[in-house]
């Protein structure tokens, strides 16, 4: 990911980061400790998480989110490759 993409990302804090997954602060703090979340991106020394990110982690533990995902984008495609036509 380049600068210029994670700049216009939408970046989270860890208590927003918790609570966008549905878990405790502290949940999330073990989880991140044991490496099972992504890690945070540091900005001007603070620490971030990125919607992508945590878009694709959630889709990789949830196989039918995947599925969802992969049908969205294949939507996404068809739908813009019919208004270049």
């Amino acid at each position: 990911m380049t600068p210029e993409q994670i700049l216009h990302e939408t970046k989270y804090n860890a208590t927003q980061t918790a609570a966008l997954l549905g878990m405790s602060r502290e949940h999330f703090s073990r989880l991140l400790k044991a490496g099972k979340v992504p890690p945070p991106v540091t900005i001007a020394g603070q620490r971030r998480w990125l919607e992508s990110q945590l878009t694709q982690w959630l889709a990789d533990q949830n196989p039918q989110l995947e599925q969802a995902t992969q049908l969205q984008k294949s939507a996404a495609n068809i739908t813009r490759l019919r208004k270049a036509s």
